[in-house]
């Protein structure tokens, strides 16, 4: 399967689920998962370095982002999808590693797109709540629903129940939320202490 039929099959997940994951379970390598998860990313830093200006210099820009997709696609694949992978078989998932993996860096692909399409938008409009709350209420929606086709596309992949493949990706998601806060409030804790407030 080439690039672009891949990212055009994980795409289906998102609105064909049964012909998206049939053709990526059958037709689809981790390789081209892997190099087609890398491309969108890719473009879409460099889109979102050329519209909304967030690089003083454009070639580092460009290399910034070449380097943080290339961190983000394997780091996202191997690591954080061998978590999920384990969780997944502790709740009695059949499938292998790297099929996860696969089917993993597929989901991840809506991701990029939508990122190529929000570079359009320009970073001064976020100063507007008017703009910026009803934005990120369609964000919040948007990762409720890419976690229940994730979860679908799991369950479907290691043959166990939706709810289980949703608490397998659940499950990393709080962790590193509870993380996030201890590790907010220490900081906050100990920049007051260095302050004397």
């Amino acid at each position: 399967m080439d690039i672009i039929s891949h990212i055009s099959n994980s795409l289906a997940l998102f609105f064909d689920r049964d012909k998206g994951f049939k053709q990526i379970a059958k037709k689809s390598d981790l390789g081209v998962a892997i190099i087609s998860l890398f491309l969108v990313y890719l473009i879409a830093e460099i889109f979102t370095v050329a519209f909304n200006g967030t690089a003083d210099n454009l070639l580092i820009g460009v290399l910034t982002a070449v380097i943080g997709s290339l961190i983000g696609t394997l780091f996202l694949g191997f690591v954080g999808y061998g978590i999920v992978h384990l969780l997944l078989k502790m709740f009695g998932g059949k499938a292998q590693y790297l099929d996860t993996v696969k089917f993993g860096l597929s989901l991840g692909i809506l991701g990029g797109v939508l990122q190529i399409l929000g570079s359009f938008i320009p970073m001064n409009l976020l100063d507007n709540n008017m703009v910026a709350i009803p934005l990120l209420g369609l964000i919040l929606a948007f990762g409720i629903w890419v976690l229940i086709v994730s979860a679908a596309v799991f369950s479907k992949a290691h043959k166990i129940t939706k709810t289980r493949a949703l608490l397998a990706l659940l499950i990393p998601m709080i962790v590193v939320l509870l993380l996030v806060l201890v590790v907010g409030a220490s900081v906050l804790l100990l920049s007051d202490s260095m302050t004397g407030y």
